[in-house]
């Protein structure tokens, strides 16, 4: 199981949700987090419809898994392609 934050934009509530969420994947996380069906949301883009047909936006985020040689969570790590070493040059 990998971890993933879930962020829910509700433009009806005027609401941003964040969720930590345990799945397989980041597909199986949006459809943990909206409690939807995997036979009538067999893929993101029917997530994403949905979502958008109720004035809504969803995304995930792998939180377990490392994108550079930091410590931390990943979400420490999603600068990491900003401040390389050759930038300081």
């Amino acid at each position: 199981m990998n971890k993933y934050v879930v962020g829910y934009l509700s433009l009806f509530e005027n609401e941003v949700l964040l969720e930590i969420v345990e799945a397989k994947s980041r597909l199986q996380a949006m459809r943990s987090y909206l409690d939807l069906s995997e036979e009538e949301f067999p893929d993101e883009e029917a997530v994403h419809a949905y979502c958008a047909n109720t004035d809504a936006s969803i995304n995930a985020l792998q939180i377990n898994k490392p994108r550079s040689g930091r410590s931390g969570n990943g979400l420490q790590t999603q600068v990491a392609e900003f401040d390389s070493p050759a930038a300081f040059h």
